[in-house]
């Protein structure tokens, strides 16, 4: 029987989300703060107060914290005071967060926004963003927390946080990081290291990167990390730090199996947390004990663990975490065998899930009820099942295939052979294992057992008609039996016959139809080719038209030039108009080497793609109003001059398209490598447009024409008001020098 059992839980939070506001404060006692509110006089000391007490007091008691928000936003709203106003909302966001009311939690953030915009705020916009990013990381939604973690490190870069701006693009790094992507998580954990200007960062960062490793498996190299780590947090007496890392270190220790190891961790986080009252990772560090003692099969202690993070889980009223340690419970109790318990903790279970909204538990709160059920031999455990089933195939293919696991065994112990074989039909499906000799030998079991079942049937029929008919003609039994049973093996065989001819038939169908799309798949192939090279070709004859344009211009023009000035200057009769025809004849040579120089893309070919773009950079910032952030990964790439060539003038045409029509104050350009391709990000801040409408024009074209002479995939995302982000992945393959 398939279970879902929380396993160990690794802190992996790079900026809590408490109001960002509150970090640089320095919080007093509880009871300082509320002496300091009796006495305060004036609206705007209140507002700050109110918010200390909020963050002081939504560790051990919510509901207070709730209040402390509350009145913070009625005192913001009858004094105007619009900084309180954006703290207030910001706050009741955590509270229900710390719910597990992530609804209502995303309304108050997105409110929050809209307060810190009417502010023009950027730190506090960046803050806000930052917590949608955690909010929408903690809800699943890994693609929007990316994007609220790259929206939040652009407001911080505006706004000079340096600090802040390292914990957005660390961020990302997480939200990649849970979609699996764990090279590119590496990679932004690392450029967050690098920017961030404060050992505590440092110490956080090197936390995520070992954890990063011990999910790939290198779990010695993670370890390094983790000591480096702890390291930085004990010379800084990081007592809340030291808690995550001990949890982290417990994890990895128990993925070795060393047990005691790990167990002495978490008693090391435990005793932190205690001490710091964080009962939010005192249930955590429980909960990975209880986990450890289940994998020992050590099952009594488990319950013991379980319900400690339990009782401590129920005073902080997260109803999905309150639903995560029942659902443990529920499932050691089911290997003790004590059932009806196991029954009592899913049931509760699925009522804090249903409470949570929890789309994820609460299928598997169904499914696990009806196992129990089904164990107990209850008529409605089919019912709950197959509800969890139903729900289950709309969440995700994972979930899907763990209720059909459930499914499938309580069909197998109802003896209803036809049903299970339908359903593991499915799991076959979901695995994508049709050719596994163990499914296969089940498949085979499954059958035989049918046939046997529907045989049994079929003879015990016969033999309650042959009875009566040797009461009436006894004389006439052996005939009619050897005529039923040629009448069935006729029957049987003309079956048989006609199901291999159909199959058969299904087989051309098949092979021609897919002899017809490989056929269809290389003409498009050649097809592609063909646009390609004649896009190559189109691509080098406007470079070399611009090398010869910008020869002429600086040999023939510019030459021109260069004797008129020198003509002009020679002149001892010159006065004020013989000066200012210097001066023009000396600004339009400028102008033609500027001209010249763009054409040439000298840079380019004298340093390479990287010095290129940072000598573009520098061109743009001097002469534009545009910012314009670069980063990259390396020195150099592996390219060839038509490749860096392309590149560069795909950059140069989406800053000139930055510039024309975006009306953008600021523009990201990141370039990074991953195993055999580059990846490029370029990010504005502009008015946006809609790419149906608007990728027709020579500057888009051009882009597209290099993007597959390249062979790179290009997409883009924008909308109106919300700027533009183009993607481009380049293969190095065939890209680059040989």
């Amino acid at each position: 029987m398939r279970r879902q059992l929380i396993i160990l839980i690794i802190s992996i939070s790079f900026s809590p989300t408490i109001p960002l506001s509150a970090k640089n404060q320095t919080l007093t006692p509880l009871d300082s703060l509320k002496a300091a509110l009796s006495q305060a006089s004036s609206a705007e000391v209140k507002s700050d107060l109110y918010n200390s007490l909020f963050i002081e007091t939504i560790k051990f008691s919510p509901d207070e914290a709730k209040n402390y928000a509350q009145l913070q936003i009625n005192l913001a709203g009858k004094e105007s005071l619009n900084k309180g106003l954006a703290q207030g909302l910001n706050n009741l966001s955590v509270y229900y967060n710390s719910q597990g009311k992530l609804d209502s939690a995303s309304y108050f953030i997105e409110q929050t926004i809209l307060a810190y915009q009417k502010t023009k705020d950027l730190s506090g916009l960046g803050g806000a963003y930052l917590n949608l990013g955690n909010l929408n990381r903690q809800s699943g939604d890994f693609p929007s927390a990316i994007s609220a973690y790259k929206k939040a490190s652009s407001y911080f870069s505006q706004a000079g946080e340096t600090s802040k701006y390292a914990s957005a693009i660390n961020g990302v790094g997480n939200a990649k990081r849970n979609l699996g992507e764990l090279d590119s998580a590496l990679f932004f954990y690392k450029t967050a290291l690098d920017v961030t200007d404060t050992a505590t960062l440092q110490a956080i960062a090197f936390m995520n990167i070992g954890n990063v490793l011990a999910q790939k498996g290198e779990y010695e190299e993670a370890v390094v990390y983790h000591l480096k780590s702890v390291k930085i947090k004990e010379e800084l007496n990081d007592r809340r730090g030291l808690m995550s890392s001990y949890i982290n270190m417990g994890v990895i220790y128990s993925r070795l199996e060393q047990f005691d190891k790990s167990e002495a961790s978490y008693h090391k986080a435990i005793k932190e947390a205690e001490a710091m009252g964080i009962k939010q990772s005192m249930a955590m560090a429980y909960n990975n004990i209880g986990t450890n003692k289940a994998r020992q099969k050590d099952f009594d202690s488990a319950a013991f663990y379980f319900k400690k993070s339990l009782d401590i889980r129920k005073t902080l009223g997260n109803r999905m975490e309150i639903g995560m340690s029942e659902n443990n419970l529920g499932n050691v109790y089911r290997d003790l065998g004590n059932l009806d318990s196991a029954l009592h903790y899913h049931e509760l279970a699925l009522q804090s899930k249903l409470e949570a909204n929890d789309k994820y538990g609460i299928p598997s709160a169904y499914y696990n009820i009806g196992s129990i059920l089904s164990l107990l031999g209850r008529a409605e455990a089919e019912e709950y099942i197959l509800k969890g089933y139903d729900m289950a195939r709309e969440v995700s293919p994972v979930l899907e295939e763990e209720a059909a696991k459930t499914l499938f065994d309580h069909y197998q112990a109802r003896k209803n052979y036809k049903a299970a074989l339908d359903i593991q039909t499915r799991l076959i499906a979901l695995k994508d294992t049709l050719r596994s000799e163990e499914t296969k030998k089940r498949i085979e079991e499954l059958e035989k057992k049918y046939e046997s079942e529907k045989k049994d049937n079929e003879i015990a029929l016969l033999a309650k008609d042959n009875e009566l008919q040797a009461q009436k003609i006894a004389q006439t039994e052996t005939e009619r039996i050897i005529y039923i049973i040629s009448v069935i093996f006729i029957i049987g065989w003309g079956i048989g016959f006609f199901y291999l001819q159909r199959k058969k038939h299904q087989a051309d169908l098949f092979l021609a139809e897919k002899e017809k799309l490989v056929f269809d798949q290389k003409i498009k192939q050649l097809l592609k080719e063909s646009e390609i090279t004649r896009i190559e070709s189109l691509l080098k004859g406007q470079e070399e038209e611009r090398k010869r344009m910008a020869r002429e211009l600086h040999d023939g023009l510019g030459g021109m030039l260069a004797a008129l000035k020198i003509s002009l200057q020679s002149d001892v009769k010159g006065g004020s108009a013989n000066n200012r025809a210097v001066m023009l004849a000396e600004k339009s040579a400028d102008e033609v080497r500027k001209i010249s120089h763009n054409l040439m893309a000298g840079a380019l070919q004298k340093y390479g793609l990287v010095e290129a773009l940072k000598d573009l950079s520098r061109q743009v910032e001097e002469s534009t109003n545009l910012k314009l952030n670069f980063y990259c990964d390396r020195d150099e790439y592996t390219l060839n001059p038509e490749a860096e060539t392309h590149l560069f003038r795909m950059l140069q045409e989406i800053i000139s398209n930055c510039l024309k029509h975006a009306k953008a104050s600021e523009l990201s350009i990141q370039i990074h490598q991953e195993d055999d391709t580059i990846h490029i990000t370029t990010e504005d801040d502009g008015v946006g447009f809609d790419p149906n409408k608007v990728m027709n024009g020579i500057g888009t074209d051009n882009i597209r024409d290099r993007a597959e002479a390249l062979h790179a995939k290009l997409s883009v995302e924008s909308s109106k008001g919300r700027g533009c982000t183009y993607f481009i992945e380049v293969p190095i393959v065939v890209n680059q020098l040989t």
